[in-house]
């Protein structure tokens, strides 16, 4: 097997374990048997291009073919557009589903509705929003707030986590980029040519 299909297969095998997919899975996704799979990742078996092909799609990768000397372009593209953080893990994620079930269950005639339907729709905006650093502090310190399960939720304490979460959603979303600057300027002051 060549040096470069290793990466690119051992690329396949880490997103497939990452997925939690077993090889099984993978055969009955791709249409590939599982004896293959099992001897395409073990490096006994090289995969003809459809084949791995047939792996990548079954992962919900996308597999892009350039020409050689078109490459260190596209990598530049691509590497420029990469997303810089796929949001929340999934301890966080499961923190921000419980409360929202919590707080739903815990209402009671006193709620105010506004405050709550706020407090649900930024839960739900950043439970998959790509967060910085101190983003995830601030989520973490409203989802201990809305964390007590026992008791009710307060008045108090939604207005609290509402308070916190609420900016931090519209940060998020409202999040200027900068302008972009043209490679290139064609304007007439130019005295270089």
């Amino acid at each position: 097997m060549t040096y470069a299909s290793e990466d690119l297969l051992d690329q396949l095998r880490r997103e497939r374990e990452g997925r939690r997919i077993s090889q099984r899975g993978l055969s009955q996704r791709s249409g590939i048997t599982q004896s293959h799979i099992s001897q395409i990742e073990s490096g006994k078996l090289e995969p003809g291009l459809s084949s791995f092909l047939a792996l990548a799609r079954s992962l919900d990768l996308e597999a892009v073919l350039v020409p050689r000397r078109l490459l260190p372009a596209v990598t530049g593209v691509l590497r420029a557009h990469r997303p810089v953080d796929q949001g929340p893990d999934d301890r966080t994620r499961k923190a921000i589903d419980s409360a929202l079930v919590h707080i739903q269950n815990g209402q009671d005639k006193t709620t105010d509705m506004a405050t709550l339907d706020r407090l649900s729709k930024a839960l739900v905006m950043l439970r998959s929003a790509p967060l910085a650093p101190g983003d995830q502090d601030l989520l973490r310190a409203a989802l201990d707030l809305l964390a007590d399960k026992r008791a009710a939720v307060s008045q108090d304490v939604l207005a609290k986590a509402a308070n916190i979460l609420w900016p931090l959603r519209n940060k998020i979303a409202h999040a200027t980029r900068g302008t972009p600057r043209p490679a290139y300027s064609l304007t007439e002051d130019d005295n270089d040519a």
